[in-house]
């Protein structure tokens, strides 16, 4: 099976998946919370299985780092979505060359509720470090706060990502020079 697991067939690989064995590995690496046990799973060569630890929210986070760097996208993107998974590992996956693991990051409970925050806090300082966020949509979050400070919308005009320079463009409290620059804006990230 081992050996299967690595054709370049992507019907074999599929069958594999469904074998009782790797669906009983899989079946227990998504529920169990022994660490332990959770180690020994995450050293399988079934790709499957190792995308199940890396959802699993009992995982340990040196578990959890490593699996972040595995390079199948699927366990890279299941670490992406643990709500379990620290941000320094979440911040790194936010650049990760596959979109779907970038599309995780987005909606990991912690960037979620960092979001949300960005977009209901009062507080100008607060949202002044959130702006500094490597998530996009906590960024874009801070851009949407009508309580966002002019100085935060103006370094956020020059941020990195276009949809956060765009979404600069259509605050209200965005000043004229800001606009300006924004409407020269080539758009490329």
């Amino acid at each position: 099976l081992a050996r299967l697991a690595d054709d370049p067939g992507s019907t074999v690989r599929q069958q594999i998946k469904r074998h009782p064995t790797v669906r009983g590995l899989q079946k227990e690496a998504e529920v169990s919370t022994d660490e332990a046990r959770l180690s020994e799973l995450a050293s399988s060569q079934f790709p499957s299985v190792l995308t199940s630890v890396a959802h699993n929210p009992s995982a340990p986070v040196e578990l959890l780092t490593r699996l972040s760097e595995d390079s199948d996208w699927g366990v890279r993107r299941g670490v992406a979505g643990n709500s379990s998974t620290p941000v320094e590992v979440l911040a790194r996956l936010a650049e990760d060359s596959d979109s779907d693991v970038r599309r995780a990051v987005a909606g990991n409970p912690t960037v979620k509720a960092l979001t949300q925050e960005a977009k209901e806090s009062t507080d100008q300082s607060r949202l002044a470090e959130l702006a500094e966020s490597p998530f996009q949509p906590v960024r874009r979050g801070v851009v949407e706060n009508s309580n966002t400070p002019v100085e935060v919308l103006t370094r956020l005009a020059e941020d990195s990502d276009s949809w956060v320079r765009t979404d600069v463009a259509h605050n209200p409290s965005a000043p004229v020079e800001v606009l300006t620059r924004l409407a020269e804006d080539s758009d490329s990230d």
